[in-house]
């Protein structure tokens, strides 16, 4: 269960956005901790002398982590410095929204298929994929670029809309890991060879395992994918090329 909580920073004669603007390298810093799901400031248009930091951590140990480092007294420095007064308000994140209130609050939340979507909350960790908020926004775009051209070759007669992510999971593994980090584990099939899927700081998902129909895959048997192993294969290295370019105009479009 993921955690958010609103900071509220009040000051005078502009502290809040002097505040703001010195902790921008520490704040660089934090959203590179492990577990930090964001970390952003907002400024109210009609109070300036308030700003909002809205922090968001994946549980309570990775905050723990983090409010025992030594930022936190940097931190706290900084805010006295400009002697601004704090308010805080905690957030967990809601799982089981009664259905009475989900017309008010709008918080249904639409299913996927794929494993490990429900905790799949990696943020990019490059600008450049900015617009691909979590794997689950990436699976979406990707739904409609997945196709016979980048599946693998020997599974091309099987490939179908129905089971668009057949053939698809080593170049999928690598572009995830290209937008959200982490690594690249591979599970042994029966048949030999290797199913791909990611892991980004501890949380396990596979964006393309419904290709198994309902199978399930032990994702504690795994072996860490060599990138240049896989892209040592020319034709391979082809289909991940085209599935990034393709990714990267539905973006622009977008």
């Amino acid at each position: 269960m993921s955690i958010t909580i609103h900071l509220f920073y009040k000051g005078q004669n502009g502290g809040a956005k002097k505040f703001v603007k010195e902790m921008e390298a520490i704040a660089a810093r934090i959203r590179e901790e492990e577990g930090n799901l964001g970390y952003e400031y907002y400024f109210s248009a009609s109070d300036p002398e308030t700003v909002l930091l809205v922090d968001r951590w994946r549980d309570q140990r990775a905050l723990d982590v983090h409010h025992a480092s030594p930022m936190m007294q940097q931190i706290i420095t900084l805010r006295d410095k400009y002697g601004l007064s704090v308010h805080a308000e905690r957030f967990l994140s809601e799982e089981n929204v009664p259905k009475s209130d989900e017309k008010f609050l709008q918080t249904s939340k639409k299913k996927y298929g794929f494993y490990g979507w429900e905790e799949a909350n990696a943020s990019p960790i490059t600008e450049e994929y900015k617009a691909v908020k979590n794997p689950r926004v990436l699976y979406d775009l990707l739904s409609d670029i997945w196709c016979a051209e980048t599946c693998a070759p020997r599974l091309r007669p099987k490939w179908s809309k129905q089971n668009r992510t057949l053939g698809q999971c080593s170049i999928t593994s690598f572009l995830v890991q290209d937008i959200f980090g982490g690594k690249v584990y591979g599970v042994p099939l029966s048949e030999g060879g290797y199913h791909c899927f990611n892991e980004v700081d501890g949380v396990v998902f596979d964006l393309t395992d419904e290709q198994f129909g309902g199978e399930k895959l032990c994702y504690d048997l795994k072996y860490q994918q060599s990138r240049e192993a896989h892209f040592s294969d020319g034709e391979k290295y082809a289909r991940y090329l085209l599935l990034k370019n393709e990714l990267k105009k539905k973006i622009e479009k977008e």
